[in-house]
């Protein structure tokens, strides 16, 4: 029998025989016990978002989750990793490849739309790599003939060359583990864009480089969508008895805020200049400086450990662009003159106000009489006793 294809699981959701996910209590109770969510965004913020979200949120005690995802071209790098090491930047930013940092640990890894992302969710107790991983093994054995084994670190491997990698994230109650299978990759730009600068020394986990191959050189048949429903469909059956429940289990999500209240915020932390480069592990850079004859005429190297401030580490930003030139203005003629003011005539002279006559002159003042001489006595005067 003929697998779905994701046109026709799209086609159900119109006819409502699938649902799209709500994040309501009662609705979230009626859910199979095994899930798939198919993401409709190739944002890789958007989906590395929705995978701490679920993280952080649902309860996986009576349902576990695959999560299937792809992405516009991106790189990513594992939780503890250094970017400048393990991303060639300077190519990704003439390229307009954007690079994110995930939640997780392991390696760094190319994405674009010949990818298909899987993230299994499951309580921390159910925790089981190879039994997610023998998840995609057997769809690609059943149902496009692919012999694909697990190795030692936990690689899907075809004829001892890497086709998955793994990578998870261990919580006190919650896990996951993902996983990058590559079906139709762009090779050329897978590996320039992880040539960064192994110069840089750093405790930082460093990706340890494998040989890749796409597994559609190995079945011209195979894309990403056949693969996603051969995985989706081989998730739901196991331990599900009657094949027709297994079309219960798909659901077509829009990772967003809309959908999933807090999602948002969560993708502005991870789009953060604070999340990508200031969380990386200090680190040294050295140089070999020729100096001139004038000084020692030799080379010298010159080791720096830059400070984890956004001032040091923020990639370079474009030249500032010159202004644009002055437009001349066309001369604008001068306002027309305005006529002074008419003079006023000046205010009529008032006559002096008439003299007054002066007043009367007052008489002389009198002189006092003149004293007159006394006259003497006739009667004797009597002598003092």
């Amino acid at each position: 029998m003929s697998l779905p294809t994701l046109g026709r699981i799209q086609a159900s959701v119109r006819a409502g025989m699938v649902r799209h996910a709500s994040m309501s209590a009662s609705k979230v109770a009626k859910a199979p016990g095994k899930v798939v969510f198919i993401s409709q965004s190739t944002n890789v913020f958007n989906n590395l978002a929705f995978e701490e979200w679920l993280y952080r949120n649902w309860n996986f005690e009576k349902r576990h989750l695959l999560f299937l995802w792809r992405n516009s071209p991106c790189v990513v790098i594992g939780k503890h990793q250094n970017p400048y090491v393990e991303a060639n930047l300077p190519y990704m930013k003439t390229a307009d490849v954007p690079v994110a940092r995930r939640q997780s640990g392991g390696g760094t890894v190319y994405h674009d739309q010949g990818n298909l992302n899987c993230t299994f969710f499951t309580p921390r107790e159910s925790y089981n790599r190879r039994q997610n991983l023998e998840v995609v093994g057997e769809a690609l054995r059943r149902d496009f003939g692919i012999e694909a084994d697990i190795n030692t670190r936990d690689d899907l491997v075809v004829n001892g060359q890497k086709v998955s990698g793994t990578a998870a994230k261990l919580g006190r109650k919650t896990a996951y583990h993902h996983c990058t299978v590559l079906v139709d990759a762009d090779s050329n730009q897978l590996k320039l864009a992880l040539q960064g600068d192994k110069s840089i020394t750093s405790k930082a986990t460093v990706s340890i480089p494998s040989p890749v191959q796409n597994l559609k050189a190995l079945n011209e048949d195979l894309s990403v969508e056949k693969l996603l429903e051969s995985v989706g469909k081989k998730y739901l059956e196991m331990g599900v008895m009657e094949r027709s429940q297994c079309s219960l289990g798909f659901t077509l999500i829009n990772p967003s805020d809309d959908w999933f209240p807090g999602l948002g915020g969560i993708k502005a932390e991870m789009e953060s200049w604070q999340f990508l480069y200031g969380k990386t592990p200090r680190f040294t850079v050295t140089r070999r400086l020729h100096l001139p004859e004038s000084l020692s005429g030799g080379d010298v190297l010159v080791s720096v450990q830059p400070p984890l401030q956004p001032s040091s580490l923020q990639p370079p930003q474009p030249p500032l662009q010159p202004p644009p030139p002055l437009e001349p203005s066309p001369l604008q003629p001068p306002p027309p003159l305005q006529p002074p003011p008419p003079l006023q005539p000046p205010p009529p002279l008032q006559p002096p106000p008439p003299l007054q006559p002066p007043p009367p002159l007052q008489p002389p003042l009198q002189q006092p009489p003149s004293p007159q001489p006394s006259q003497p006595s006739s009667q004797p005067s009597q002598p003092s006793p």
